[in-house]
């Protein structure tokens, strides 16, 4: 999948205008991984191999796995990783371990942060998909489930 397409299809990018998707792609750095290689570590650093890594999966899925090893999602082509941490300068939250041969897309801390106070149009998606996560996390502890995000 090309970056800027997969950007354009990804929650976090959707409504951004199509040359700050551009812009943003150019910023970006492709990473390739082997089936079983581990990309983030619950507990590690937001910053990770010194990028400060969100990503969006161009090919291949990654699992996401708990601190205790099971898997509870799987990130597919199309769809970003690692903004949360970003955002908060929180260890990771989840292991992500690639499922297949996959590729990523990789923005640093740097760039991540540049782009929110450059782009309207991406910051206001963050917020939405913030309060989201948080409606639906607020949503299974009433029902009595627990949710890691």
């Amino acid at each position: 999948m090309e970056l800027e397409t997969a950007l354009g299809q990804a929650y976090l990018f959707s409504g951004v205008e199509k040359r700050h998707l551009r812009k943003l792609a150019r910023k970006m750095r492709n990473v390739n991984y082997q089936t079983g290689d581990e990309i983030m570590r619950a507990g590690g650093p937001a910053w990770h191999g010194g990028l400060g890594s969100m990503g969006v999966v161009l090919k291949g899925s990654l699992q996401v796995c708990h601190p205790d090893g099971a898997v509870f999602a799987h990130i597919r082509p199309g769809e970003v990783f690692g903004e949360m941490a970003l955002i908060d300068d929180q260890p990771r939250s989840a292991t992500l371990i690639a499922e297949e041969p996959t590729e990523v897309a990789l923005l640093s801390a740097v760039e991540f942060r540049d782009e929110l106070k450059d782009n309207q149009a991406f910051t206001l998606n963050l917020v939405r998909i913030l309060a989201q996560r948080l409606r639906e996390a607020r949503a299974e502890q009433r029902e009595g489930g627990a949710r890691t995000a």
